[in-house]
C-alpha cells in the first residue's frame, strides 16, 4: 500500500570523512552544532600536530644532513693535514740527507786538499833540502810539521825547550802539538828538529809601551798595558802557582764567611722566636688577670646579696686589689723583658 501511495522511505545521513575536506572547511561556525564543531576540532588539531611532526623530521634530516657533511669536511681537512705533515717531513729527510751527502762531499775535498798539500810541501822541502827530507804524514795525528817550520826553517820559530833536548813551534804550542820531524832525517840539513810530546804553555806578563795618536792632533800619550807573552821557560812553577795559592785562601776565606753568616742568622731567628714567645705568653697572662677582675667586678657590682660595708665586700675588695698588683706587677717584669731584649737587639 505504501507502494501505492509512493510516501518517501527517510534514509540514514552518511558520516563526514573530515579528512578529505579542506582546511578553510573546517572552521566552526556559529550555526554549527556540538556533533559538528567537535569533529572539525578534533580534524584541525589532527593535523597541526602531524604538520608539526612533520616540520620537526624534517629539522632532524636536514641537521644530519649538515652534520654528515661537517664530518666528511673535517675527516678531509685533517687528511690534508696528514698528507701536508708528511710531505714536510719527507722534505725535511730529503734535505738533511742533502746537506749531509754536501757536508761528507766537502769534507772529502778538504782532505783530499790538505792531503795534496801535505804532498806539495813535502816535495818541495825534498827538492830543497835534499835527499835527507822527511816524507809528510797522512794520517791524522798532528805528526805533520807546522806551516812556518816548513817555509823557514832555519829561523828561530822553533825555540828550545828547558831541557835543551826537543823543540817545539809557538804555533805548536798554541795548539798543543809540538813538530814531530825526525831527528836523523834532517840532521844533515842541520836544521833543529823537535820529538818531544805536547809542550805546556806559559804567559808571562811584560810592559809594553804604545804610541796612542790623537785624532784631533794633540800631543802624543804613551800608555803601558800588560801583554801576554807565549814562551816557555822554567820559571813557569812560580807564575801558576801563587795565583792557586791565592784563589785556595779566598775560598777558604769564603766559606769561613758563609758559615759565620749562616751562624749568626740562625742565632737572630732563635732569639726572634724567643721573644716571641715570650711576648704571647705575657699576653695570654694578661688577657687572663682581666678575664679575672671582670668576674670579679661583675660579683661586686651586680649582686644584691652584697652589703655596704660588710666582710664579705671587703674580701672582694682585697682580691680585686690583689689581682691588680699582680697585673701591674706582670706589666712592670713584662717592660722590664722587653727593654732587655732591645738592647740585646741593639748590642
Amino acid at each position: 500500500m505504501s507502494s501505492q501511495l509512493n510516501i518517501p522511505v527517510p534514509t540514514q545521513p552518511q558520516p563526514i570523512d573530515w579528512s578529505k575536506v579542506g582546511d578553510h572547511e573546517l572552521v566552526t561556525d556559529s550555526d554549527d552544532d556540538i556533533s559538528v564543531a567537535r569533529p572539525k576540532y578534533q580534524e584541525r588539531e589532527r593535523r597541526a600536530l602531524a604538520k608539526k611532526v612533520a616540520e620537526k623530521e624534517q629539522r632532524q634530516k636536514i641537521e644530519a644532513a649538515k652534520a654528515a657533511i661537517r664530518r666528511r669536511k673535517e675527516a678531509r681537512k685533517a687528511e690534508e693535514a696528514r698528507k701536508a705533515k708528511e710531505a714536510r717531513k719527507a722534505e725535511e729527510r730529503l734535505r738533511a740527507d742533502a746537506e749531509k751527502q754536501r757536508m761528507l762531499l766537502e769534507t772529502r775535498a778538504r782532505i783530499q786538499q790538505q792531503q795534496q798539500q801535505a804532498e806539495a810541501q813535502a816535495q818541495a822541502l825534498a827538492a830543497t833540502q835534499g835527499s835527507g827530507t822527511p816524507k809528510a804524514s797522512t794520517t791524522s795525528g798532528g805528526n805533520a810539521p807546522c806551516q812556518r817550520c816548513i817555509q823557514a826553517p832555519k829561523t828561530l820559530e822553533c825555540v828550545p825547550r828547558a831541557n835543551s833536548k826537543s823543540w817545539a813551534c809557538v804555533p805548536c804550542q798554541k795548539a798543543r802539538k809540538s813538530c814531530s820531524w825526525n831527528a836523523a832525517a834532517v840532521a844533515s840539513s842541520e836544521t833543529e828538529v823537535c820529538t818531544g810530546g805536547p809542550m805546556k804553555q806559559v804567559s808571562r806578563r811584560r810592559p809594553r809601551s804604545e804610541v796612542n795618536m790623537s785624532p784631533k792632533g794633540a800631543s802624543k800619550r804613551k800608555k803601558t798595558r800588560m801583554m801576554t807573552e807565549e814562551d816557555d821557560d822554567d820559571d813557569r812553577e812560580e807564575v801558576f802557582i801563587v795565583p792557586k795559592k791565592m784563589a785556595e785562601g779566598h775560598r777558604d776565606a769564603l766559606g769561613m764567611l758563609t758559615q759565620a753568616f749562616s751562624r749568626w742568622t740562625d742565632e737572630i731567628c732563635q732569639e726572634t722566636r724567643e721573644r716571641l714567645e715570650l711576648e704571647r705568653q705575657r699576653l695570654a697572662e694578661q688577657r687572663r688577670l682581666r678575664a679575672d677582675m671582670r668576674a670579679l667586678m661583675q660579683v661586686f657590682h651586680g649582686g644584691p646579696q652584697f652589703v655596704q660595708g660588710s666582710s664579705r665586700d671587703g674580701a672582694v675588695r682585697r682580691a680585686i686589689r690583689i689581682v691588680a698588683d699582680e697585673s701591674d706587677e706582670a706589666g712592670d717584669e713584662d717592660g722590664e723583658e722587653s727593654g732587655s731584649g732591645s738592647d740585646n737587639d741593639d748590642s
